[in-house]
């Protein structure tokens, strides 16, 4: 579901900027080889979670595109093109940079942006009836179908950093 796929994206970002801020205070004005071992280690996982980020919501951009070819809906023509002239994933890799190389700052404004335009775009397709026209139709689910199809969606995200880091390795 793109609606639910959205939500959590601006939810991963809203997370990403929780740990960057916790982190600001000790941090900030230091150059990153000054940083003390778990600090640096602390900004290399936001960096990697945002870095993961990124690789999903390209999924999510593509999936978006290819509902919007294939059903001519408004909605999600709109939201792609929107995603689009964002540069989402050029913006989102700048993003991960700044994560990298402690520009707190920017990285925390950047990431409540981006975790705001990720949930507006969720709103715009709930509204717009969105939901109906995945396919679904019917009851919506219940909160335990809801948890366990994040929980999948989780799983295959692992599985997918798992490959990529043993793709690494070899």
């Amino acid at each position: 579901n793109f609606i639910l796929r959205l939500r959590q994206l601006g939810a991963d970002e809203g997370k990403i900027k929780a740990a960057l801020e916790l982190a600001l205070p000790e941090t900030i004005g230091m150059r990153t080889r000054d940083l003390e071992p778990e600090l640096a280690e602390q900004l290399k996982k936001s960096a990697t979670q945002q870095y993961e980020l990124r690789r999903e919501s390209k999924f999510v951009q593509d999936d978006i595109q290819g509902y919007a070819i294939r059903t001519g809906v408004d909605a999600f023509r709109e939201i792609h093109s929107e995603m689009t002239e964002a540069h989402i994933q050029e913006s989102l890799a700048e993003l991960t940079e700044c994560i990298g190389s402690n520009q707190l700052v920017k990285a925390i404004a950047d990431t409540d942006g981006w975790a705001k335009r990720f949930n507006a775009w969720a709103d715009r397709l709930d509204s717009s009836g969105g939901r109906d026209n995945e396919g679904g139709g019917g009851d919506s689910p219940s909160a335990e179908a809801m948890r366990i199809m994040m929980d999948l969606l989780r799983i295959a995200q692992q599985e997918d950093a798992l490959r990529t880091q043993t793709r690494a390795t070899d």
